[in-house]
């Protein structure tokens, strides 16, 4: 199934394109070890849905309004469509 927007009569299917990259994604935990000048810190990246509405950039958008509490949710009603 692919999503598809419309705007100005354009077919604008990026934010699809972004949603099955995310969810592939949220399968992936990685582990960084960065040591400089003899100090080490881990730091682990992991793709969790309520990061989908910073990591596609919803939060710049300035057309539509998503409230702040629906983040979390939005992951999940996209994939619904």
């Amino acid at each position: 199934m692919t999503l598809l927007f419309l705007y100005q009569g354009e077919v604008m299917d990026n934010i699809s394109l972004a949603l099955n990259n995310f969810k592939e994604l949220m399968n992936c935990n990685y582990d960084f070890i960065i040591v400089c000048n003899k100090q080490k810190s881990d730091i682990k990246l992991t793709f969790e849905s309520k990061d989908f509405y910073h990591l596609v950039g919803f939060q710049y958008l300035k057309d539509i309004d998503i409230p702040k509490n629906e983040k979390q949710n939005l992951l999940r009603l996209l994939m619904s469509i």
